[in-house]
């Protein structure tokens, strides 16, 4: 079968892609996603904050999915899942694409234009040559999501989280909120966003650790524990000062890496991160091929990513037309603003607190000579609102599972945010429930929370195990 355009990768980016391709024209589109759903990461990522740039609302990851999965119901692009690219040659009007389906076995597609769109992978533990034996209970982060939100498994009940970036904090607090411990997060610098760091680390008064590492690991059969060393200037571990550290999980969330395996590095030109080199358009260093989102390098924002994976569509559509590139709209000053991180949270006054409702992550001033408090430094009300909200009650939002009786899981969240103070609460009343019937997203399963005036609220498909 020969199509216009071949997108690998359902996730963000590739959706964005097909979407916008689509719209600018493109009749013949084929999307291969390896997973049995489009949508990538984001089905396993229940919890919110995505799309407040690119969608101007927030949304949890596997609402984030539907907004795009949905959109591509009402166009002719043709969406091949469990359906996972071998390999990738040709150039313009005659690319080859190999792939194995679940439904159609080997197989084999041509297209005149090419938009890469696999995403990225997590750093492993091997590849971090911690010396020690390899016993059951150690993970990457992503993994112990997917177990957790797809799978209903809990990895483990004693964790040290390895890595302070934004997924091992988001894990961090998932785990506590399923019950488990999170004995100790670990990273060798002070990374992560602030937000995420206000949200699941001090929310939940989690011990961090920066200029740390793990320098071993230890038990054969279960993982019994770890050491760990403070890692000197040159990045080398100062062993002398090591220490041990009791648990029967290790989570690894140290990075990530664009996915690139099914190219030659002869095919096309890729960068000393491993990332896809391509020009402003989304082109690569081959005509008619288009990259875009974490494959060219990692985002720290998902809107990022469907912004790039929407300006390759277009491009591409540009490219089948003989038309000049499209110049992309310009971007908002949000996305060029780089979103605070915890140094942020760190040097702010007694008086301060962060607003977490954008990645802008406005300090606000509490002038307590006020009373109420009069507050500065917000730039739209609903920043005004969160800081009333803060300085008295925190309130989050609550994201999570639940059962079915078939034994799958449903991502839920609450309505409006709950005071932080209940949330391990509203987590043991969650727990109690089990969904006898398939529902649709937007179902409340339960009214009135605690008597918060929050409902629970499904915001995805049941995942059946």
């Amino acid at each position: 079968m020969h199509y216009d355009c071949a997108i690998i990768g359902g996730g963000a980016a590739g959706m964005a892609a097909a979407l916008s391709a689509s719209q600018r024209g493109v009749e013949k589109i084929v999307l291969l996603e390896r997973d049995p759903a489009v949508g990538g990461i984001l089905r396993q990522c229940v919890h919110d904050g995505f799309g407040t740039l690119y969608l101007k609302k927030s949304l949890t990851g596997p609402e984030y999915a539907a907004h795009f999965k949905n959109q591509l119901k009402n166009t002719p692009v043709t969406i091949k899942t469990s359906a996972s690219v071998l390999e990738l040659s040709g150039e313009y009007g005659a690319f080859s694409v190999k792939y194995l389906s679940k439904t159609e076995g080997p197989a084999r597609l041509t297209a005149d234009t090419v938009i890469l769109a696999m995403g990225c992978r997590e750093r492993t533990l091997g590849q971090l040559r911690i010396p020690g034996s390899r016993p059951s209970g150690i993970y990457t982060a992503g993994t112990a999501q997917y177990m957790m939100n797809i799978q209903n498994l809990l990895p483990g009940k004693n964790v040290v989280i390895l890595g302070s970036g934004d997924i091992g904090l988001i894990m961090a607090r998932r785990l506590t909120l399923e019950g488990a411990r999170v004995s100790l997060v670990l990273g060798e610098k002070a990374t992560g966003l602030a937000r995420n760091h206000l949200q699941c680390i001090r929310d939940f008064n989690l011990p961090i650790r920066f200029g740390f590492t793990v320098v071993s690991v230890h038990g054969y059969k279960r993982l019994k524990g770890v050491s760990i060393a403070p890692v000197l200037a040159d990045g080398r571990p100062e062993l002398s000062k090591k220490t041990y550290v009791p648990c029967d999980t290790l989570l690894v969330a140290a990075g990530l890496i664009p996915e690139t395996d099914i190219l030659d590095s002869d095919f096309v030109r890729l960068d000393k991160n491993g990332g896809i080199n391509v020009y402003d358009n989304g082109q690569t260093s081959i005509p008619g091929l288009f990259a875009c989102g974490n494959v060219t390098g990692v985002h720290d924002l998902v809107d990022k990513v469907s912004m790039a994976g929407k300006q390759a569509g277009e491009s591409a559509a540009s490219f089948l037309a003989g038309k000049p590139a499209a110049s992309g709209e310009k971007l908002p000053d949000a996305y060029l603003e780089k979103e605070p991180t915890c140094e942020v949270l760190n040097s702010l006054k007694e008086n301060e607190r962060l607003c977490v409702l954008c990645p802008k992550g406005c300090i606000l001033s509490f002038d307590t000579a006020c009373e109420p408090p009069e507050i500065t430094g917000y730039r739209c009300r609903r920043g005004l609102h969160h800081g009333r909200e803060e300085w008295k009650t925190p309130r989050r939002m609550l994201t999570t599972t639940v059962k079915t009786a078939a034994g799958g899981l449903v991502p839920v969240k609450s309505s409006v945010p709950l005071p932080q103070r209940s949330l391990l609460k509203a987590m043991k009343k969650i727990r109690k429930i089990t969904l006898t019937s398939s529902v649709a997203p937007g179902t409340i399963i339960c009214k009135n929370i605690l008597n918060s005036g929050a409902d629970i609220i499904t915001t995805g498909e049941a995942h059946e195990n």
